[in-house]
């Protein structure tokens, strides 16, 4: 995989129209001052993912600590509500893809590293390389994957921006998410109640199977201490709290996705 820093009014080659946009943490109200874009750019099979990433290693390694144990914290909650078998390597996970035997496969692996582009100074590699902040949570069922990110993309004015620690699910036939077109939704906001057309619109009118979908959860309470660090206002009982009720969210949008997925194209309602 290929990666490039993108500048600002710089428009991404193979997206071919957008440009990187703002980075946020936890909500638009609370926008980071200064960031970095970094996208993947390989023209022969880019995944085309975006990874917008803050300046200020304060905000970095908080932010790396938080979202690491609300990822542990919520495989935890889906390996047991959805009797999933956890897969050690993200090698064993892929060849879950030929399963077709209606079995949850979870891999929680170390992920949410970025590729660091080759023409980057030695400084800045350094900072790239503690990186965390694009894990996720990948399960594979009939050979549909399911992602739970704990990041949000969204469109506005062609250009990507990007909500840390505000969590986003996709569905992804393939490798990567973006790999057949940007997928990200044109609102920050909750799509509540919009999730089978969604299914609908993906696979009937523009022909995909893969898209993001923002869930109906509230942002993650964050605060800064005296020190600059992000902290969450109440505490891990919160992060468990939250926790269970993410994986609530996330397991109705799979088995909505695997009651409808495939039914609008090959025309059923």
């Amino acid at each position: 995989m290929s990666n490039e820093i993108i500048k600002k009014n710089q428009i991404m080659f193979s997206c071919h129209k957008f440009k990187p946009g703002n980075l946020y943490v936890s909500s638009i109200k609370n926008k980071v001052d200064d960031s970095i874009c970094i996208y993947d750019n390989e023209i022969r099979k880019s995944s085309q993912n975006v990874h917008i990433i803050p300046k200020e290693e304060k905000v970095l390694k908080s932010l790396n600590t938080i979202i690491g144990n609300l990822k542990e914290l919520t495989i935890h909650q889906l390996a047991e509500h959805l009797n999933c078998e956890k897969i050690d390597t993200e090698e064993d996970f892929i060849k879950k893809k030929q399963e077709k035997d209606n079995k949850c496969y979870i891999w929680g692996g170390n992920n949410g590293k970025i590729s660091i582009p080759s023409e980057c100074a030695d400084t800045l590699k350094e900072y790239l390389e503690k990186v965390r902040l694009y894990m996720y949570i990948p399960l594979m069922i009939n050979g549909n994957k399911y992602e739970l990110n704990f990041m949000r993309f969204f469109i506005e004015d062609n250009r990507i921006h990007c909500i840390l620690s505000c969590p986003q699910f996709d569905r992804c036939i393939g490798t990567y998410v973006n790999e057949n077109g940007i997928c990200y939704p044109h609102t920050p906001d909750s799509e509540k109640g919009q999730l089978k057309n969604i299914i609908s619109v993906t696979e009937t009118h523009f022909g995909m199977n893969n898209y993001c979908y923002n869930p109906n959860i509230e942002n993650i309470k964050f605060q800064k201490n005296d020190k600059g660090n992000y902290i969450v206002e109440d505490g891990n009982e919160y992060l468990k709290s939250y926790a269970e009720r993410l994986a609530n969210e996330f397991i109705d949008f799979v088995k909505i996705n695997e009651e409808y997925s495939g039914k609008y194209s090959e025309g059923a309602e």
